[in-house]
């Protein structure tokens, strides 16, 4: 695989609290100059960054809705999903509240994801976030089954936990689970892509 076909593959991001436009720019740059699938940015950036990829169609748009943990409301959630979407984001990466599901609280994460999933528009595509360190082995088909169910294009895994995704890939197999992002956070060599 070559260092474009990856990069055509990857979602490059400046989500961080301390990130300014300078470290947007810079991410934009990179992104047209290699062609990531997506620049992420923090919700109230998206205005900003829609612009500034405008002329590369295929570059998306992309951001958190209820980063980092999840855990506002689902009408808060609702009500930045919409935001977002007036915005200009193309694809949303909708954080799972983690403590409702490990409080078994399954109808109501899924009502959530599906209400905020909703909204989207023929040409968004949608990521659920299960913050896979916070499950217990457990929980992954619960979790995965949610995920399947809430309609989403994608089930993201968060960062760092690579070991954990091959674990998650076959306690889930028989799902009908078809993409796995799992390449969050630093990718230290191409062999797992």
């Amino acid at each position: 695989m070559t260092a474009f076909e990856v990069a055509q593959k990857i979602d490059i991001s400046a989500v961080r609290t301390q990130h300014t436009l300078r470290d947007i720019e810079e991410i934009v740059a990179y992104a047209k100059q290699y062609k990531f699938i997506n620049v992420h940015v923090l919700p109230s950036w998206i205005k900003v960054l829609a612009p500034m990829i405008a002329d590369e169609p295929d570059v998306y748009v992309g951001a958190p809705c209820g980063f980092p943990s999840g855990a506002a409301t689902t009408e808060t959630k609702i009500i930045e999903a919409q935001q977002m979407i007036l915005d200009g984001v193309e694809e949303m990466d909708i954080v799972m509240n983690v403590g409702r599901f490990k409080n078994r609280e399954y109808d109501y994460v899924l009502d959530e994801l599906k209400q905020i999933i909703a909204l989207k528009k023929s040409y968004m595509k949608t990521k659920v976030l299960i913050e896979l360190n916070c499950l217990e082995d457990s929980e992954l088909e619960a979790a995965c089954k949610i995920v399947i169910d809430s309609g989403a294009d994608f089930l993201k895994t968060g960062k760092r936990f690579r070991a954990r995704v091959f674990d998650l890939r076959d306690r889930v197999a028989d799902l009908r689970l078809v993409h796995v992002l799992d390449a969050c956070g630093e990718v230290a060599d191409l062999t797992g892509l």
